[in-house]
C-alpha cells in the first residue's frame, strides 16, 4: 500500500530544490506527497501525480512571519496520512502545534530540521533570554516527534546534547539533485568554454566565480579587496552571477580597483550556467555558505570561504585544504596570499577539483539524502 506523506511548509513554493528532492522521493520510494503551504505556487514548481501542492489561508498573516493554517488539521483528519513531515521554526505555529495534534490523532510526525541554530542571535540582554525561551520551545516540540531528520551530523549531535534520543534522529545530508547537476555539465563542450572565455577575455586567466544573491552577508567585497592587493591581479578574473542590493556597490568597487571583473546579473538558464561553471577554476563565497557548495562541487569547483559561525549545515561538506579552503574571518591578507600562491597552482586546483567531485558522489549525493529520509518516514523503495 502506497504511503501518503503530508509535508507542511509555509514557504514551500519558493524552495525549488525541495520540489526536486520530493519529486525524486516519490519516484524512488513507494509514497505520495501532499504539500500544504501558505504561499503562491510559483511557475517553476512542478507538481506531479504523486506530488501535489495545496495553498491554504494563513489566519495569522497580519502578524508578521507567524503562520497558522487550520486546513492542515482538517487534512490530517480527513486524509489520514501515514506520516506528517514538518519544519520546526518559532514562527511556524502550525508546524509546532503538530507536536500535540499528531499525538492526539496518533499520526506519525517527523520533524525536518537543521538541528542546531546556525543564524546570528543576540548574546546579551533581554533578547538573549527570549532567545533561550524560543529555542527551548522548539526543542520541546521536536522531541515529541516520532522521528527527526537533520541536515547534518552536527545537527544530530546538538539534539542529542539537548536530551533527545539519538535512535530516532536520522541524518539526511541536505543537498540538491546532484545526479541532475552532474549530468548538466556533460553536454558542455571545450568549444563552448573557449567561446565564453573569448567573449570575456578570460584566456590565460585564473577564473574565480561567485554565484548567488548579492547581499551584504555574502561578503564578496572581502574577495574584491584581496584581489585588489594581489601581485598577480592582471592574471586573475572574477565572474559574478546574481543580483541584489549590493550589485552596484561591489561592481563599482571592482571598477575603481581596475580589476578584471564581470558582473553578469541573474542567470536562470541551466545550460548557460553550466558553461560558466565549467569555465571557472575556483568558486568563492566569503560570507555564509549554503547549498551553493553542492552546485560548485558538482562542477568540480573547489570552494573558498571564511570561518564564520553562521554557515548553513552544508558547510560540513567542505574539508579545508582538500576540496576547498577556509580563511580566517575578515582576513584579507590570507585571501591575497592564496590568490598569489595556491590559487595559481594547477596541481592544487586539479587535486581539489577531484576531491570536490568525490564529495558530491559520496557524502552529498541525493541518494544519501533520500535513503535516510525514507528510513525516517518509514517508506520502502520501489521494486
Amino acid at each position: 500500500m502506497t504511503n501518503k506523506i503530508l509535508f507542511v511548509s509555509k514557504d514551500a513554493s519558493w524552495q525549488k530544490y525541495r520540489n526536486e528532492i520530493l519529486t525524486e522521493l516519490t519516484t524512488r520510494f513507494d509514497c505520495e506527497v501532499d504539500v500544504i503551504t501558505q504561499s503562491d505556487i510559483k511557475s517553476y514548481i512542478s507538481p506531479t501525480n504523486k506530488l501535489r501542492y495545496h495553498k491554504c489561508t494563513n489566519i495569522l498573516k497580519q502578524l508578521g512571519n507567524l503562520n497558522l493554517f487550520p486546513y492542515t488539521y482538517k487534512f490530517i483528519l480527513k486524509e489520514k496520512p501515514s506520516a506528517v513531515l514538518a519544519l520546526p521554526n518559532s514562527s511556524n505555529i502550525t508546524e509546532l502545534t503538530l507536536a500535540l495534534f499528531c499525538k492526539l490523532t496518533r499520526t506519525k510526525l517527523i520533524y525536518w530540521t537543521h538541528g542546531y541554530d546556525h543564524c546570528q542571535r543576540p548574546d546579551s540582554g533581554l533578547k538573549k533570554y527570549l532567545e533561550k525561551i524560543r529555542v527551548a520551545i522548539i526543542n520541546c516540540c521536536v522531541s515529541k516527534g516520532n522521528s527527526i531528520i537533520t541536515f547534518s551530523a552536527p545537527g544530530k549531535q546538538y539534539l542529542v546534547e539537548q536530551g533527545i534520543e539519538g535512535h530516532k534522529i536520522f541524518v539526511a545530508p541536505n543537498t540538491l539533485n546532484t545526479e541532475k547537476l552532474l549530468a548538466s555539465y556533460l553536454p558542455v563542450t571545450k568549444q563552448q568554454v573557449a567561446d565564453f572565455k573569448t567573449h570575456y577575455s578570460l584566456h590565460n586567466k585564473t577564473v574565480y566565480l561567485f554565484s548567488g544573491r548579492l547581499r551584504e552577508g555574502k561578503r564578496l567585497n572581502h574577495f574584491i579587496n584581496a584581489l585588489a592587493q594581489s601581485k598577480h591581479k592582471a592574471d586573475i578574473a572574477l565572474i559574478v552571477v546574481g543580483h541584489g542590493e549590493m550589485f552596484n556597490q561591489w561592481k563599482s568597487m571592482s571598477e575603481k580597483a581596475n580589476l578584471n571583473c564581470h558582473f553578469l546579473g541573474e542567470i536562470f538558464d541551466e545550460a548557460k550556467l553550466a558553461v560558466i561553471f565549467k569555465s571557472a577554476d575556483w568558486f568563492i563565497m566569503p560570507g555564509y555558505v549554503g547549498l551553493a557548495i553542492v552546485h560548485a562541487f558538482s562542477a568540480g569547483l573547489p570552494v573558498l570561504t571564511e570561518k564564520i559561525s553562521f554557515h548553513s549545515p552544508e558547510i560540513n561538506y567542505l574539508k579545508d585544504g582538500i576540496n576547498g579552503k577556509m580563511f580566517n574571518e575578515f582576513s584579507t591578507d590570507q585571501w591575497t596570499t592564496f590568490i598569489d600562491s595556491e590559487g595559481l597552482n594547477d596541481a592544487t586546483k586539479s587535486m581539489m577539483s577531484k576531491e570536490a567531485l568525490k564529495t558530491v558522489n559520496n557524502e552529498a549525493s541525493i541518494s544519501n539524502q533520500l535513503s535516510s529520509m525514507a528510513k525516517a518516514l518509514g517508506v520502502m523503495a520501489n521494486v
